[in-house]
């Protein structure tokens, strides 16, 4: 019963908000489009520097690589 209590009043404020015209529509479209903006660019700063923080891959196979050298090698004998 309060879910369908509060879902109402959600929709009653939003309701009431769009009808105050076209002056809040624009400022809600704009507000949503500098969110995706800040998160566009925070996913692509992430991106950008995220393999810095992390190890290089290229690193990790290596390691694994001269395991294998090693153990091809002690067999070998």
């Amino acid at each position: 019963m309060k879910k369908n209590r509060l879902k109402q009043k959600w929709h009653y404020r939003v309701d009431n908000f769009f009808s105050q015209g076209g002056a809040s529509i624009f400022w809600v479209l704009l507000t949503l489009f500098f969110f995706i903006l800040l998160f566009m660019g925070g996913l692509r700063i992430l991106i950008n520097y995220l393999p810095r923080i992390l190890p290089d891959r290229q690193e990790l196979f290596a390691l694994s690589e001269a395991d294998q050298l090693i153990t091809l090698a002690e067999n070998e004998h």
